[in-house]
């Protein structure tokens, strides 16, 4: 799946230190607690980094155990 995500300036989300190049992967796929989560609606990464001066956006791909739920308004 083809998704855009968002991070801290330094790639950081949620504790976890996210490269830029190559395959970052985790044994979990509870995406909101350790960061793994991304959007198909890019302006859905503002609501989670609202402050485009302080953050860097991404186009990823998510493959493996997909987790998708529904976050909105939670």
């Amino acid at each position: 799946m083809i998704a855009y995500k968002g991070f801290e300036k330094n790639l950081s989300c949620r504790g976890y230190q996210f490269k830029r190049y190559g395959i970052n992967e985790t044994t979990e796929a509870n995406c909101r607690q350790n960061g793994f989560h991304c959007a198909e609606n890019p302006l859905d990464c503002l609501v989670h980094y609202p402050n485009w001066r302080n953050s860097r956006y991404f186009v990823v791909k998510a493959f493996g155990d997909l987790d998708e739920d529904d976050w909105a308004g939670r």
